[in-house]
């Protein structure tokens, strides 16, 4: 085993870039403090005319980045989707982080549960990794609608094929046993994540394939946002 093999995620929610309160809070500190290889980011908001919170963490951190904007239309102020134009400030979606070179991405439409407004994906991510070998990363934020959720962690998990090796990490907005049993893999991490104050709830995961032993996994504190981030280390089984 080399200081190769091993990869450290995370996965951090981060709300528009503000606490449950409003208050804004420093990304790229955050995503300093995760310390990880590959970060899956969700809820990432981009300014009208500008970088999002993710691309300039990146660009400070030295990360590579890929982005997926989830809506084109959002307003910060109170944190909503909107329909029309001028009420529009930005965007919102998700970003995944490397110091790993993507070498593959593609987007995953996961549909619109009844009654949201934003259309559901996954950012699917291939990196090649030091010692020769890759790692596949599927970063996604799932409704918060009961009825909808599990569908589309099923369809995300057909989506990817029965011999899949990819690490899903994200917001899933379901409790670990149900996403570990719909995902087909196991949970890197277990502890409350949310409300980051007094977390009553794990609804941020990283779920992994046979082909990864994990090696350490935690919630850390608060950041910021109204989740806490995970954190695991993976090791590659021998094939």
């Amino acid at each position: 085993m080399t200081e190769f093999d091993r990869i450290e995620v995370a996965c951090f929610n981060l709300h528009w870039g503000c606490g449950g309160d409003g208050i804004p809070f420093d990304v790229t500190a955050a995503c300093a403090a995760l310390g990880a290889d590959v970060i899956g980011l969700q809820e990432v908001w981009t300014p009208g005319g500008g970088p999002s919170a993710a691309a300039r963490a990146a660009s400070e951190l030295g990360y590579g980045i890929r982005e997926l904007p989830l809506t084109r239309m959002a307003d910060i102020d109170g944190f909503r989707v909107v329909e029309r134009e001028p009420e529009a400030t930005g965007s919102w979606g998700l970003a995944v982080l490397t110091r790993f070179p993507v070498v593959g991405h593609r987007v995953l439409d996961l549909g619109r549960a009844a009654g949201d407004t934003v259309r559901r994906a996954a950012l699917s991510v291939v990196l090649e990794l030091p010692s020769g070998g890759t790692l596949h990363v599927v970063n996604t934020h799932l409704t918060h609608r009961l009825h909808a959720g599990p569908r589309q962690l099923r369809r995300l998990v057909r989506r990817l094929g029965p011999v899949s090796d990819a690490v899903v990490m994200g917001d899933l907005n379901m409790v670990g046993p149900a996403a570990a049993v719909l995902a087909r893999r196991r949970r890197a991490v277990t502890g409350r994540t949310w409300p980051a104050g007094r977390p009553v709830a794990q609804l941020d995961h990283i779920l992994v394939p046979r082909r990864y032993a994990v090696a350490e996994g935690e919630v850390l504190p608060g950041l910021g946002s109204d989740h806490r981030p995970v954190r695991a280390a993976l090791l590659p089984r021998a094939q």
